[in-house]
């Protein structure tokens, strides 16, 4: 089983997804979005020192506090995933919008709505995450530009990298 460093249950726990939400379906946006939103911003190293430690239940008190920064941010991008994937499914004929039997679902507009909310909550968290970065030195921050997939300076990502 694979090691990340937020679960459905945290997920469950600290936000009002019900608990029937399937464990599956959260546990698949995991992934992405920690290789998509958190690897991007704090380097491949880190992430894997981060992951390595979380599965040998081996926590530095530097890496216990910087989760306490990241969790937050992986929540709310997780949510914001979460939303549109319980709205919608891919079956043999198309992408569907599920259709509520046992109330009534938000409109499209709505849906929208509230994911945009967890995107800027998360935003928020990101923010919050970087300056914690910076303001305590992880070195491992500033040298993992070279060794990250995706580049990210703070600034839109489809500007033209310049020098450093």
């Amino acid at each position: 089983m694979a090691v990340h460093l937020i679960s459905p249950a945290t997920i469950k726990k600290d936000s009002w997804v019900q608990a029937n939400v399937d464990n599956d379906i959260i546990a698949s946006i995991i992934p992405d979005i920690e290789l998509m939103k958190l690897e991007p911003i704090i380097g491949v190293d880190l992430y894997a020192e981060l992951l390595d430690q979380v599965e040998n239940n081996t926590l530095t008190a530097i890496n216990i506090t910087l989760l306490s920064y990241i969790t937050p941010m992986l929540l709310k991008y997780n949510l914001e995933s979460l939303a549109f994937a319980i709205c919608n499914k891919i079956t043999a004929t198309g992408l569907t919008y599920n259709d509520n039997e046992n109330g009534a679902t938000l409109p499209r507009n709505a849906m929208f709505r509230t994911m945009n909310e967890f995107q800027k909550q998360a935003e928020f968290y990101k923010t919050r995450l970087l300056k914690f970065m910076c303001d305590n030195n992880f070195t491992i921050y500033e040298s993992k530009k070279a060794r990250t997939s995706i580049y990210f300076s703070g600034k839109n990502n489809n500007q033209k990298k310049t020098s450093e």
